[in-house]
């Protein structure tokens, strides 16, 4: 069991944000260059203010092979109360999901199933 408060004590809402965009990306357990690309471009493009946005996809990727399903399923139930409680960024969150699960042409099942719990859990 993975102790999420040890690993995310030094993670920021920015962390969190690449976190469930790589679990979208990367639910068919195939992360495509063109996806992680999608994925970079779309969180810089933000303005979020965040000058080593490349080390925090690597901090955030190393973090993401370490969970298996369940993990990543405690994980994000866990932080997206605390990251995502305000309606109009829980709905920004689930739009650039979808984008970006729709990167790689379609969206399959496993995309879909983080996409909707994601949606559950920040209540659209």
């Amino acid at each position: 069991m993975i102790d999420h408060k040890k690993v995310a004590k030094h993670w920021t809402r920015n962390h969190f944000l690449l976190y469930l965009y790589l679990c979208a990306i990367e639910a068919d357990d195939v992360l495509e260059e063109s996806e992680v690309d999608d994925l970079l471009d779309q969180y810089e493009t933000m303005n979020i203010g965040d000058e080593n946005y490349v080390r925090t996809f690597n901090d955030v990727l190393i973090e993401h092979k370490a969970h298996d399903e369940k993990e990543v399923i405690e994980f994000i139930h866990q932080y997206i109360p605390e990251y995502f409680a305000d309606p109009e960024n829980a709905k920004k969150l689930i739009d650039t999901l979808n984008k970006l699960s729709l990167s790689d042409g379609n969206i399959n099942p496993e995309e879909s199933d983080i996409i909707k719990l994601v949606s559950r859990l920040v209540g659209r």
